[in-house]
């Protein structure tokens, strides 16, 4: 379905993003690092929930309050966008070729993207995050 080399593109990426976000994060702490993948989009997007934010407002910490993060899709001004939006491109392009299959594609670059999520690569990029004792990495289907 995909190469190893796009496969790893998507680590160096996704370390990319993370290291971009401690900068930017200034030492706040993190609880939740949510990675979305919409293949059908072709958008990957990487969300932060702050501890600050949990527990200012406990509502926030589910998977259907992402899009009320303050760093929600924060990897959207990031330098590694475009590259990510490239992944996300060729990506939707392998959904749209497999139009009898789309639901089990669509599985698959969401197992694709919590592999990745468990990486050497990416696992170093998280060292430079702030993390919360509650931290954890969320890749669930969007769909389910």
């Amino acid at each position: 379905m995909v190469s190893d080399e796009w496969v790893n593109r998507l680590a160096e990426v996704f370390a990319k993003i993370i290291r971009e976000m401690a900068v930017q994060l200034e030492g706040q702490t993190v609880v939740y690092l949510d990675i979305s993948c919409f293949a059908w989009h072709g958008l990957i997007n990487l969300s932060l929930l702050t501890a600050e934010e949990l527990d200012n407002n406990p509502t926030i910490g589910t998977r259907a309050e992402v899009a009320v993060w303050r760093f929600f899709a924060c990897d959207e001004p990031s330098k590694s966008w475009s590259s990510l939006g490239e992944i996300g491109h060729e990506m939707r392009l392998i959904y749209e070729a497999e139009n009898e299959k789309c639901a089990e594609i669509a599985t698959k670059f969401v197992q694709i993207c919590a592999t990745v999520a468990q990486s050497q690569t990416v696992e170093s990029a998280l060292k430079n995050l702030t993390r919360d004792s509650r931290f954890q990495v969320w890749v669930f289907h969007p769909d389910e």
